[in-house]
């Protein structure tokens, strides 16, 4: 197992994360408590999918759920774009956060998929 803090997706969600707590900490406070919350608590979960998945024996699960709470942020995100929560610049910036870290997944996630197809394929010869 790699440690978890080497991990390039480590990183860059780590970045993201703490991104995201300075934006929503500054968001207008009728939406501070309810979207902004909810956006901190699912990059966090981020975090924690990222963590089981590098410990587990079947990523799989946890890379599926990670990208269950990846749509959820791109979704709030976009949310906050059209309330003008946030500004154009800011959406550009954090949708290159998420590109990077869907691809990072995306393919980690497509590693471990050929590599049960593999395993299963030998175990039925």
């Amino acid at each position: 197992m790699v440690k978890f803090s080497a991990l390039p997706l480590y990183a860059i969600t780590y970045r993201f994360l703490i991104e995201i707590y300075q934006f929503t900490a500054k968001m207008p406070r009728e939406y501070k408590f309810s979207l902004g919350q909810s956006l901190n608590e699912d990059v966090l979960q981020l975090f924690r999918h990222i963590y089981c998945a590098n410990a587990a024996q079947n990523k799989i699960e946890h890379l599926d759920q990670f990208l269950y709470r990846y749509e959820l942020i791109k979704l709030q995100l976009r949310v906050c774009s059209d309330l003008k929560i946030i500004s154009v610049r800011q959406t550009a910036h954090f949708a290159k956060y998420m590109a990077d870290i869907g691809q990072q997944v995306g393919g980690w996630r497509k590693y471990h998929l050929q590599k049960s197809k593999k395993e299963e394929d030998c175990a039925v010869v």
